[in-house]
């Protein structure tokens, strides 16, 4: 009896431990996440909405491990010691980076006292609240949706599930790269032929591109913004070609599967 609370306040211990070192990751790249919009409220918010909810998923993603199992349910595998010894220090490294970043770009520390902050503040925790409790809904409702959709065209339900879950990614990462246009331009505003006024121009130049369609009103001039635009077109192509290949893979087992076989 002696032994097994022994080794019951032993895992305690070292889940408090572990959930104690984790923490300060946590909360401080939640709010980075919060700074990152105050600083970029007036230039391109969407940088932040998109590149650091990004970030900050991840983070979130990969210190779950480190949160003592009873309190959830979707990870019940044990740290390893290189994943503690590594990924631990790892994670305060680009905590500290980005907030370093911040500090270079911006200043933020003598602007804390100077601006006003609090509306930025309640829009940055309003949509991180909004995101974990109407992020699932909508996920769950969207679920739905398809799967009733797909239950009525039983015969296209493979293709049409895996061709779409291709195309949202097609999606995401124009939209990815439109953040990141936005964020090359507010470092060197040069990086294009022409200034994107708006979030919105930047996700047209980067749907423009991505596709390959070119209009040539908007092109790259440095040489990391021409780097950028190369990636993007190739992970664009890539994903069209493995849609394709989808489709064609799917129809071709479709039809052997309900072709009659020869006895």
């Amino acid at each position: 009896m002696n032994s097994a609370k022994k080794t019951l306040a032993k895992t305690t211990a070292k889940s408090a431990l572990e959930t104690a070192i984790a923490f300060p990751i946590v909360f401080g790249m939640f709010h980075f996440f919060i700074l990152s919009i105050w600083l970029y409220w007036d230039i391109a918010p969407e940088i932040p909405l998109i590149l650091s909810s990004l970030i900050l998923l991840l983070c979130y993603w990969r210190m779950e491990s480190f949160v003592p199992y009873p309190l959830h349910n979707r990870n019940s595998k044990k740290t390893s010691r290189i994943q503690k010894l590594v990924e631990l220090p790892f994670w305060y490294a680009v905590m500290v980076g980005l907030y370093a970043y911040l500090d270079h770009m911006f200043g933020f520390k003598g602007k804390l006292e100077a601006q006003d902050i609090y509306k930025p503040l309640f829009w940055g925790y309003g949509a991180f609240f909004a995101l974990c409790i109407i992020g699932p809904l909508l996920s769950h409702s969207a679920i739905t949706i398809i799967k009733g959709l797909l239950k009525s065209a039983r015969e296209i339900k493979n293709l049409v599930a895996r061709v779409l879950s291709v195309f949202y990614a097609y999606m995401a990462v124009a939209i990815i790269f439109s953040a990141l246009y936005r964020l090359l331009e507010h470092n060197n505003p040069k990086s294009f032929s022409a200034s994107f006024g708006s979030w919105f121009d930047a996700i047209y130049f980067s749907f423009v591109t991505i596709t390959t369609v070119g209009y040539g009103d908007i092109y790259p001039v440095t040489m990391p913004a021409r780097i950028m635009v190369i990636l993007e077109v190739l992970l664009g192509l890539l994903l069209l070609v493995i849609m394709l290949a989808t489709a064609i893979s799917i129809s071709f087992h479709e039809s052997v599967a309900t072709s009659p076989r020869e006895e």
